[in-house]
Protein backbone atom coordinates (compact mmCIF):
# COMPACT_ATOMS: atom_id res chain seq x y z
CA UNK A 1 0.00 0.00 0.00
CA UNK A 2 2.35 2.32 0.89
CA UNK A 3 4.34 1.79 -2.59
CA UNK A 4 1.44 2.31 -4.02
CA UNK A 5 1.13 5.74 -2.46
CA UNK A 6 4.59 6.50 -3.06
CA UNK A 7 4.18 6.26 -6.85
CA UNK A 8 1.43 8.11 -7.21
CA UNK A 9 3.29 11.10 -5.46
CA UNK A 10 6.28 10.75 -7.61
CA UNK A 11 3.97 10.43 -10.83
CA UNK A 12 2.31 13.53 -9.42
CA UNK A 13 5.34 15.30 -8.45
CA UNK A 14 6.87 14.65 -12.66
CA UNK A 15 3.64 16.18 -13.30
CA UNK A 16 3.70 19.31 -11.61
CA UNK A 17 7.54 19.59 -12.83
CA UNK A 18 6.54 19.21 -15.96
CA UNK A 19 3.78 21.88 -15.90
CA UNK A 20 6.29 23.98 -14.55
CA UNK A 21 8.80 23.51 -17.21
CA UNK A 22 6.14 24.10 -19.75
CA UNK A 23 4.78 27.22 -18.55
CA UNK A 24 8.37 28.75 -17.80
CA UNK A 25 9.91 28.13 -21.32
CA UNK A 26 6.64 27.84 -23.80
CA UNK A 27 3.98 29.71 -22.34
CA UNK A 28 6.00 31.96 -20.36
CA UNK A 29 9.67 32.01 -21.71
CA UNK A 30 12.36 34.01 -20.39
CA UNK A 31 12.05 37.97 -21.49
CA UNK A 32 15.73 38.25 -21.47
CA UNK A 33 15.51 35.54 -25.28
CA UNK A 34 13.16 38.57 -26.69
CA UNK A 35 14.45 39.48 -29.75
CA UNK A 36 16.16 43.10 -30.10
CA UNK A 37 14.89 45.57 -32.39
CA UNK A 38 16.22 48.64 -33.82
CA UNK A 39 14.86 51.13 -35.77
CA UNK A 40 15.88 55.09 -36.56
CA UNK A 41 13.36 57.10 -36.06
CA UNK A 42 12.89 60.51 -39.05
CA UNK A 43 14.21 57.33 -40.88
CA UNK A 44 13.85 57.96 -44.87
CA UNK A 45 14.96 55.73 -47.58
CA UNK A 46 17.81 54.93 -45.27
CA UNK A 47 18.94 58.09 -44.69
CA UNK A 48 18.47 60.99 -42.12
CA UNK A 49 18.98 64.99 -43.68
CA UNK A 50 19.92 67.75 -40.94
CA UNK A 51 21.29 71.53 -41.59
CA UNK A 52 24.44 72.44 -39.81
CA UNK A 53 23.98 73.15 -36.42
CA UNK A 54 20.34 71.19 -36.03
CA UNK A 55 20.32 68.47 -33.94
CA UNK A 56 18.25 65.58 -33.85
CA UNK A 57 17.11 63.55 -30.72
CA UNK A 58 15.92 60.39 -30.08
CA UNK A 59 16.99 58.94 -33.14
CA UNK A 60 16.29 55.22 -32.60
CA UNK A 61 14.77 52.66 -30.56
CA UNK A 62 15.61 49.15 -29.23
CA UNK A 63 12.93 47.12 -26.71
CA UNK A 64 15.78 46.11 -24.41
CA UNK A 65 16.90 48.88 -22.58
CA UNK A 66 19.73 47.04 -20.75
CA UNK A 67 21.42 46.35 -24.18
CA UNK A 68 25.09 47.57 -24.65
CA UNK A 69 25.04 50.29 -27.83
CA UNK A 70 28.11 51.32 -29.52
CA UNK A 71 27.98 53.28 -32.69
CA UNK A 72 30.28 54.22 -35.18
CA UNK A 73 31.13 56.95 -38.31
CA UNK A 74 33.31 55.84 -41.24
CA UNK A 75 34.22 59.68 -41.21
CA UNK A 76 35.00 62.67 -38.41
CA UNK A 77 33.83 66.32 -38.33
CA UNK A 78 30.61 65.50 -40.67
CA UNK A 79 28.40 65.25 -37.05
CA UNK A 80 28.67 64.51 -33.18
CA UNK A 81 26.60 61.62 -32.23
CA UNK A 82 26.70 59.50 -29.29
CA UNK A 83 23.04 58.12 -27.75
CA UNK A 84 21.09 60.42 -27.25
CA UNK A 85 21.57 63.42 -30.32
CA UNK A 86 22.94 63.48 -33.82
CA UNK A 87 24.42 67.47 -34.37
CA UNK A 88 25.11 68.95 -37.99
CA UNK A 89 28.90 70.16 -37.30
CA UNK A 90 29.77 70.49 -41.31
CA UNK A 91 28.56 69.87 -44.57
CA UNK A 92 28.58 66.27 -45.90
CA UNK A 93 27.71 62.74 -45.72
CA UNK A 94 28.78 60.19 -43.27
CA UNK A 95 27.59 56.36 -42.61
CA UNK A 96 26.44 55.29 -39.17
CA UNK A 97 25.83 52.13 -37.81
CA UNK A 98 24.64 51.58 -34.03
CA UNK A 99 25.39 48.19 -32.88
CA UNK A 100 23.23 46.88 -29.83
CA UNK A 101 24.32 43.50 -27.74
CA UNK A 102 23.26 41.42 -25.05
CA UNK A 103 24.78 38.57 -23.50
CA UNK A 104 22.97 36.58 -26.11
CA UNK A 105 22.36 38.33 -29.15
CA UNK A 106 23.07 41.40 -31.41
CA UNK A 107 22.08 43.39 -33.80
CA UNK A 108 22.91 46.21 -36.18
CA UNK A 109 21.28 49.22 -37.86
CA UNK A 110 23.17 51.42 -40.34
CA UNK A 111 22.10 54.71 -42.13
CA UNK A 112 23.17 57.64 -44.00
CA UNK A 113 23.17 60.93 -42.36
CA UNK A 114 23.01 63.83 -44.89
CA UNK A 115 24.18 67.31 -43.52
CA UNK A 116 23.41 70.30 -45.57
CA UNK A 117 25.19 73.91 -45.00
CA UNK A 118 23.06 77.40 -44.63
CA UNK A 119 24.52 78.56 -47.86
CA UNK A 120 23.09 77.69 -51.43
CA UNK A 121 26.78 77.46 -52.87
CA UNK A 122 30.85 78.23 -51.64
CA UNK A 123 33.29 79.23 -53.48
CA UNK A 124 36.97 78.18 -52.82
CA UNK A 125 39.35 80.04 -54.67
CA UNK A 126 42.93 78.59 -54.73
CA UNK A 127 45.76 80.65 -55.45
CA UNK A 128 48.83 78.78 -57.74
CA UNK A 129 51.01 81.49 -58.72
CA UNK A 130 51.95 85.66 -57.97
CA UNK A 131 49.00 85.71 -56.09
CA UNK A 132 47.10 85.20 -52.23
CA UNK A 133 43.36 85.18 -51.33
CA UNK A 134 42.02 87.22 -48.07
CA UNK A 135 38.50 87.83 -48.13
CA UNK A 136 37.13 89.85 -50.90
CA UNK A 137 40.72 90.51 -52.20
CA UNK A 138 43.31 89.16 -54.29
CA UNK A 139 46.93 90.74 -53.50
CA UNK A 140 49.33 89.46 -56.08
CA UNK A 141 52.99 90.00 -56.58
CA UNK A 142 53.39 89.75 -60.20
CA UNK A 143 51.13 91.54 -63.39
CA UNK A 144 50.65 87.68 -64.37
CA UNK A 145 49.18 85.85 -61.56
CA UNK A 146 47.77 82.07 -61.67
CA UNK A 147 44.85 80.56 -59.43
CA UNK A 148 41.64 77.96 -59.93
CA UNK A 149 38.08 77.91 -58.46
CA UNK A 150 35.91 75.07 -56.96
CA UNK A 151 32.07 75.70 -55.90
CA UNK A 152 30.72 73.73 -53.47
CA UNK A 153 27.02 72.47 -52.98
CA UNK A 154 25.29 72.29 -49.79
CA UNK A 155 26.25 68.74 -49.00
CA UNK A 156 30.01 69.94 -49.73
CA UNK A 157 30.75 68.51 -53.09
CA UNK A 158 32.46 70.16 -55.65
CA UNK A 159 30.18 71.28 -58.40
CA UNK A 160 31.53 69.16 -61.73
CA UNK A 161 31.80 70.95 -65.19
CA UNK A 162 31.31 74.15 -64.13
CA UNK A 163 30.91 77.19 -66.23
CA UNK A 164 31.64 80.83 -65.55
CA UNK A 165 32.29 83.86 -66.83
CA UNK A 166 34.78 86.42 -65.49
CA UNK A 167 35.36 89.62 -66.06
CA UNK A 168 37.59 92.96 -65.19
CA UNK A 169 36.32 96.53 -64.99
CA UNK A 170 39.46 97.75 -66.66
CA UNK A 171 39.63 97.09 -70.15
CA UNK A 172 43.46 96.72 -70.47
CA UNK A 173 42.83 93.38 -68.01
CA UNK A 174 43.75 90.01 -69.95
CA UNK A 175 41.64 87.15 -68.72
CA UNK A 176 42.65 83.20 -69.85
CA UNK A 177 40.75 80.41 -69.29
CA UNK A 178 42.60 77.41 -69.88
CA UNK A 179 41.74 73.65 -68.74
CA UNK A 180 41.25 74.08 -65.06
CA UNK A 181 43.11 77.29 -63.63
CA UNK A 182 42.59 81.12 -64.42
CA UNK A 183 45.54 83.31 -65.74
CA UNK A 184 45.07 86.97 -65.44
CA UNK A 185 47.58 90.15 -66.76
CA UNK A 186 46.74 93.09 -64.46
CA UNK A 187 48.61 96.57 -65.47
CA UNK A 188 47.42 98.31 -62.73
CA UNK A 189 44.85 97.71 -59.59
CA UNK A 190 40.93 96.05 -60.80
CA UNK A 191 37.77 94.63 -59.64
CA UNK A 192 37.14 90.97 -60.96
CA UNK A 193 33.56 90.16 -61.44
CA UNK A 194 32.57 86.01 -61.93
CA UNK A 195 29.09 84.69 -62.67
CA UNK A 196 28.35 81.23 -62.35
CA UNK A 197 25.90 79.98 -65.48
CA UNK A 198 22.93 78.44 -64.05
CA UNK A 199 23.80 78.89 -60.42
CA UNK A 200 22.32 82.35 -60.18
CA UNK A 201 25.59 82.78 -58.18
CA UNK A 202 28.27 85.58 -58.79
CA UNK A 203 31.18 87.74 -56.47
CA UNK A 204 33.34 90.12 -56.93
CA UNK A 205 37.28 90.44 -56.07
CA UNK A 206 39.34 93.15 -55.78
CA UNK A 207 42.64 92.93 -57.34
CA UNK A 208 45.92 94.78 -55.45
CA UNK A 209 49.12 95.04 -55.99
CA UNK A 210 51.81 94.53 -52.99
CA UNK A 211 55.37 94.83 -52.94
Amino acid sequence: MKRKVYTILTCCFIVVISIVLLLVFVIFPNKKDLKLSLSCKYNNENYLSLSVGDIIEDYYEINDENAEITIEVDKEGIVFINKDKIEGLNAGEVKVIIKAKTSKESIEKSFVVKVFAKEEYRINFVAIKNCTFEGDNIYITNSVFQFRLEVYDKLNKIIENLEYEISSDNTNTIIDKSFATVMIVAQENCNLTFVFNGLSLNCTKSVRFVN
